[in-house]
């Protein structure tokens, strides 16, 4: 009856959301930067995926499970696997920008060091680039983290259920903090279940601004790491 299923649950979607966005953003971050020459098109395609209110994405992962189900013959419904796919989408363009923007920003004489050098672009990315602007980059990262842990509307059509318990697999449905709040504070009848709603925002709150002191002590720690490196 606590909120230990609740945090299990956004746990485990932010770790399987971050395994499938974080490569898949920081690649095309790097492609965008380092290898496009006319990068106006395809930076308005991921502004416009930014944009997208997150309900809209929420209903688009509703709507795969039931043409899975209906199409494929399969016994896919609404699960923790299914709302991490839909928060990819959600958070993806967040992360692309985020190592797009730090590559970009890197001084033009930081950038020729191993190129002098005879090393290859290949090298001169993961050598120097990388390391250079990985501040910038974790703080994308854990940003995006805060964002899926506190979103409803994506989780609530796509997976996430009230007082279920921990899931066993990926193909089940689950528990999220955010959502705990949300069911809670609509659907409160006694001053004890109002009370429960303080404590998982008040828990909620913390987390997020845990994640955002996270992102400048880490990419500041990293960077520097790294650069000594």
């Amino acid at each position: 009856d606590g909120i230990y299923p609740a945090l299990i649950g956004s746990f485990l979607l932010v770790f399987l959301t971050l395994i499938i966005a974080v490569p898949l953003g920081i690649f095309t971050g790097i492609y965008l930067s380092e290898y496009v020459k006319r990068k106006t098109f395809l930076n308005v395609i991921f502004d416009i995926l930014a944009s997208i209110p997150s309900i809209i994405i929420g209903l688009f992962g509703l709507s795969m499970v039931i043409i899975i189900n209906k199409y494929f013959h399969g016994n896919i419904y609404p699960c923790l696997f299914i709302s991490s796919l839909s928060l990819v989408f959600l958070i993806l363009p967040y992360i692309i920008r985020a190592t797009q923007i730090s590559l970009e920003s890197i001084p033009f004489n930081i950038r020729i060091i191993l190129v002098t050098m005879g090393a290859s672009k290949i090298q001169n990315i993961f050598y120097v680039l990388l390391p250079y602007s990985i501040h910038g980059i974790i703080s994308g990262v854990l940003l995006s983290c805060a964002r899926v842990i506190s979103d409803v509307a994506v989780i609530m059509l796509t997976g996430s259920v009230i007082f279920y318990g921990i899931p066993k697999s990926v193909f089940e449905p689950f528990e999220s903090i955010a959502y705990y709040v949300l069911f809670l504070s609509a659907e409160y009848r006694t001053e004890d279940e109002l009370l429960k709603v303080f404590g998982a925002s008040f828990v909620l709150l913390v987390l997020c601004l845990i994640l955002f002191a996270a992102s400048e002590f880490l990419g500041k720690t990293a960077k520097k790491l790294f650069m000594i490196r």
